[in-house]
């Protein structure tokens, strides 16, 4: 046989090992994806990510940087404010503004009536934020159609809307910490026994807390961070 036949056979075999080895990956492949279908307890688990605002986002809108992470749950706007806001919005005709009483019938004691009454507040502000949801989107659905829009007026109205919301969702945050504080005064059974500066500072230790399951540096990182830091001075 002479050499070029022998080349060819060669290639003929490794190109028909090469063929099965994909057969065989593909298989595995269909294995294990049909494995993820079935079995329960495998779950896919998306990354998190983390969204840092720039300078000029912060500049645009402070609250969406704040120096305070937990600034978010110190606002309680009082209820008159929060309304007020809230009117310049039209409530949708099919939606129930109302949250759900509890029957009559059912007997509660003094402390249940008030925690229950709580909890309907806190219903009431986020089923009445649905309304400049709702307003936003019919605002955004009858531009469907009118040609171009005004990329500037788009902002504008995008802008209004996510910084209406986040400033609500806040008030509502710094209204649900208000009764908290009230229950624990009201389970000390007196309204001086609660420190509120020491509670919030107990607040703020959660951001420590969180903070300590963060990777740490690596000390090669550390070093090099130190190295730029150096070379920086």
């Amino acid at each position: 046989m002479s050499t070029s036949s022998q080349d060819t056979n060669t290639i003929a075999a490794l190109q028909e090992q090469v063929a099965n080895m994909a057969h065989q990956l593909s298989l595995l492949q269909c294995s294990g994806d049909s494995v993820k279908k079935s079995d329960p307890q495998l779950k896919e688990q998306t990354p998190i990510r983390i969204y840092h605002p720039s300078p000029k986002e912060a500049e645009r809108y402070p609250p969406i940087k704040p120096s305070d992470p937990l600034a978010f749950f110190q606002n309680d706007t009082p209820d008159d404010e929060f309304w007020e806001q809230l009117r310049r919005y039209p409530k949708n005709s099919a939606m129930g503004y109302e949250p759900p009483k509890i029957p009559g019938v059912i007997q509660l004691s003094v402390s249940q009536k008030a925690h229950d009454q709580q909890l309907r507040n806190v219903q009431k502000r986020l089923v009445d934020l649905t309304r400049p949801i709702d307003f936003f989107l019919h605002q955004v659905w009858s531009m469907e159609g009118s040609g171009p829009m005004d990329a500037d007026d788009v902002v504008e109205l995008c802008s209004t809307f996510a910084i209406l919301m986040r400033e609500q969702l806040a008030a509502t945050a710094g209204r649900v910490n208000t009764m908290r504080i009230d229950n624990l005064r009201s389970s000390q059974g007196t309204l001086d026994i609660v420190d509120l500066n020491k509670f919030r500072e107990q607040i703020k230790s959660t951001r420590a807390i969180i903070d300590s399951f963060k990777p740490r540096k690596t000390q090669q990182t550390q070093q090099q961070s130190g190295a730029t830091q150096s070379g920086n001075d």
